[in-house]
């Protein structure tokens, strides 16, 4: 988000200019990919350690030229006329949520695993199938109710993907390889000698496979289908292999 989008148009116009991010996270990490896809480096900015809700308060007094935000505070900003979105950040990489769950559960109990993976899948698909249901169930909660509606249509309109797959895809995997060394980078973790070393010791898929797998057997299908059906891939008749 930019304050003045008149005079910052293009990645190129924040040369020199003040960015606030989050240094360490995720953030941070989306703007070194988005600085290196127009050519430039982290050092042709001047990047603030500053904390998202303080970051909007910068916008808005212009202490600051820009910075990296997250929804719902870039709708809230857009339809206030505070600050401008630059570029979204959907262009630099791909963003995936994990489960986390106790050692305990882990070893224990997978068939809660199971069901948590079911749960969250199938309130996945209810999300992207009924956009405005959504947007009224979220504005009836306390937290949001002070957020125009059309502040969280802005939102969960700009943010459903319609890929209702939750598995762990290709491009997921790349991107947990460019958070690792991003981290190393910034001897957050060490360069040898840790988990980092693998990203795929950070996940086990098994549970979700699992899932898709008995969820081909009972629609009949193959899992290829069902794979492809929701991550929006069409697929061609007649290359369909079990």
């Amino acid at each position: 988000m930019v304050a003045d989008s008149e005079k910052i148009k293009t990645m190129h116009d924040l040369k020199g200019k003040k960015i606030a991010v989050q240094i360490g996270t995720v953030s941070q990490h989306w703007l070194f990919l988005t600085l290196q896809q127009a050519g430039m480096k982290a050092s042709d900015v001047k990047m603030l350690n500053v904390p998202g809700g303080d970051a909007s308060v910068a916008l808005m007094t212009h202490e600051i030229d820009a910075a990296v935000l997250s929804e719902p505070t870039i709708s809230l900003l857009e339809e206030r006329k505070i600050a401008a979105k630059l570029k979204e950040s959907r262009c630099a990489k791909t963003y995936s949520e994990v489960l986390l769950v106790s050692g305990d559960l882990y070893r224990n109990h997978p068939e809660v695993i199971k069901t948590i993976i079911s749960t969250y899948q199938e309130a996945n698909a209810w999300i992207i199938d009924n956009p405005d249901k959504v947007v009224k169930a979220i504005g009836s909660r306390i937290t949001y109710k002070a957020l125009p509606k059309n502040v969280l249509r802005r939102q969960y309109g700009r943010n459903l993907s319609q890929v209702k797959y939750v598995g762990i895809t290709d491009s997921a995997k790349l991107s947990f390889k460019q958070i690792v060394g991003f981290l190393k980078d910034l001897k957050v973790v060490p360069k040898h000698g840790t988990l980092a070393d693998s990203t795929q010791k950070f996940y086990d898929s098994r549970f979700v496979d699992e899932y898709y797998k008995d969820k081909a057997k009972r629609n009949k299908t193959t899992l290829a289908e069902i794979i492809k059906r929701e991550s929006s891939v069409k697929i061609r008749s007649g290359n369909n292999k079990n």
